[in-house]
Order: structure tokens, then sequence, then C-alpha cells
């Protein structure tokens, strides 16, 4: 996803790719916060290829940009479901 979002930023970087109630953003702005994205998990957290980031998070913009950004850094991004029915626990482990 984030060759495709590279890509559409380069061939049509002012075209409208989201709209989210009163946001429009540019393939060029989501571009943009996708590499701002990628490159806070290379700086601060050292993510190398392959290593998975688990992500819950609603259905919002910054959704893509955090999704896209690990993608271009190589990483893989485990994606939780906000609207589970049933109780979940969830076990949060620092490396």
């Amino acid at each position: 996803i984030g060759t495709y979002v590279e890509r559409n930023a380069e061939k049509t970087p002012n075209t409208i790719a989201i709209h989210y109630q009163n946001l429009s953003l540019t393939w060029k702005e989501v571009n943009q916060e996708t590499n701002k994205v990628a490159n806070f998990f290379k700086d601060q957290y050292n993510l190398k290829p392959g290593e998975t980031i688990s992500l819950m998070l609603e259905n919002i913009p910054e959704y893509l940009f955090i999704t896209s950004g690990i993608n271009k850094i190589q990483g893989v991004c485990a994606l939780t479901n906000m609207n589970q029915r049933k109780q979940i626990r969830i076990l949060v482990l620092e490396v």
C-alpha cells in the first residue's frame, strides 16, 4: 500500500485521496503524512523489515497513514478490530 500511495502522489499529487467528515487530503498530503509515520517508526523504534506492529484504531485517516508508513519500511501491521462484540483481553509487552 505504501508503493500505491507514492505512485499516486507522483502521478496525481493534487487529486483528492481522502475525504473524511470536513477533511479532504490530496495524494501528495497523504504521502507526506505516511512518510512522517515511516520515519517515526524507523527513527524512534528502529523498526526493521518484517517486524510487526499491532494497530488498534478507529476508522480515521490516520489508520491509512500508519499502515502505509509501516508498510513503506517493510514492517507488518497487525490490524485489530475496534468493534469486537465480546470482551477481549489486551496484553501489552514492551521489548
